[in-house]
């Protein structure tokens, strides 16, 4: 079957989830006991006054994971994980995120979000009583204007790391394969034919292919105890794991 017939059916699927999954609801709250995820902390380094916003929040993986648990990466001030940190989640809004901070393990505030034409997250209205105008400078990395705080959900060069140079297979198909490079490249091998892309690390459990520049393949980073990776989860059935 070829690659490009058979592969868009998964989109299809996703085009008819879509609607179901944003009509969800969203307290823009998380428990107070927030859930642990693997994350790879790193203290930020000293950064550059009034940074420019480099990466799109429109892009903004939140990180929860396909189980329809709330697992929402924690960003924490200065990389520095502790009970202060803030967190985002997908919601109904203009930006489609909304923004939750948290002191000593207890939520204290909270918007729903708009973007600007610079790429600020802002609060979608004046009227809420948490302000927030933050950039991001990469997937990992943010800058609140409002309080002067920079925010780290890990170190993204650690696990760009983990993935780089590798080669995953799938479980069902050893044929089935993704080498994965450090120059951000990727070869995929589907029934007998390569196809080439690029890779990212999006969230600390959230890692995509962009292939062709047609299909984007988001799988889920399962974790091992040791904070090594375990294997790759997409929602619909696939897993790869890495080849010895």
């Amino acid at each position: 079957m070829d690659k490009h017939t058979q592969k868009p059916i998964g989109r299809l699927i996703l085009l008819v989830l879509l609607p179901i999954l944003l009509l969800a609801p969203c307290g823009c709250a998380k428990e107070d006991n927030a859930p642990e995820t693997a994350s790879i902390a790193t203290e930020q380094p000293t950064q550059t006054p009034e940074p420019e916003a480099k990466y799109d929040p429109a892009n903004l993986q939140p990180g929860s994971r396909n189980d329809n648990d709330n697992t929402s990466d924690l960003w924490y001030p200065n990389g520095v994980q502790g009970s202060d940190y803030i967190y985002f989640t997908n919601a109904l809004c203009s930006a489609g995120i909304c923004y939750d901070r948290v002191e000593d393990g207890e939520r204290v505030g909270g918007t729903m979000c708009a973007e600007t034409e610079e790429m600020h997250l802002v609060n979608e209205t004046d009227s809420s009583s948490e302000k927030i105008d933050i950039v991001f400078l990469d997937a990992f990395n943010c800058y609140d204007y409002v309080t002067g705080t920079w925010y780290s959900r890990g170190d993204l060069e650690a696990y760009n790391a983990l993935f780089s140079d590798t080669v995953m297979a799938a479980e069902n198909d050893a044929t089935n394969t993704y080498t994965i490079n450090a120059d951000g490249t990727v070869t995929e091998m589907y029934e007998g034919e390569a196809y080439t892309g690029t890779w990212e690390i999006e969230a600390n459990t959230r890692i995509v292919f962009r292939i062709d520049d047609d299909y984007d393949y988001r799988f889920d980073i399962v974790f091992n105890e040791d904070g090594s990776v375990d294997r790759l989860e997409c929602w619909v059935d696939r897993t790869f794991r890495f080849v010895d």
